[in-house]
């Protein structure tokens, strides 16, 4: 049986991510073209944005002797970008209108998380064939508050 300050610091170190997700039209956008072109685009700029952010690559750790959790980094560590073709509407999804969650909720990664251990990112991108492309991106909240994961974003962008 978990001790109280135990289920707090779980509660503590597993709330809620950040989660953001982008749009991108582009008609007659073939898999060929996305995976030859696009993809290898993301993945780079992806790789030098990453330069600049390196904790991102790591992980939270709270061992259970520590008070605090941690940042923990090595050069072998990296950031998982998973990439996944949908066939759901793409313009009923990035349209303006109210949308339910569960509908939105494939297109976001899932954080990679334990008692004592917590990925700081996750990213995907989601193809819709012939109509664009998503990226969702999940941060842990512990590293990133909504302005910061913001300026991760544009940073990826203008690389």
């Amino acid at each position: 049986m978990a001790s109280s300050s135990n289920t707090v610091k779980i509660q503590e170190f597993n709330f809620s991510p950040v989660e953001h997700l982008y749009f991108y039209q582009i008609t007659d956008l073939t898999p060929h073209f996305f995976n030859s072109v696009i993809l290898p685009k993301l993945k780079h700029s992806l790789s030098l944005t990453l330069l600049h952010y390196l904790p991102l690559s790591g992980s939270l750790i709270w061992p259970p002797e520590v008070k605090k959790p941690y940042i923990y980094y090595s050069p072998n560590d990296g950031v998982i970008v998973t990439v996944v073709e949908s066939i759901a509407d793409f313009n009923s999804l990035s349209g303006n209108g109210v949308h339910e969650v569960v509908d939105l909720h494939p297109l976001i990664p899932q954080l990679l998380t334990s008692d004592d251990k917590a990925a700081m990112i996750a990213i995907q991108i989601t193809l819709f064939s012939s109509q664009g492309f998503s990226i969702g991106i999940t941060t842990h909240h512990a590293i990133f508050d909504g302005k910061s994961s913001t300026t991760f974003i544009k940073s990826w962008a203008y690389c």
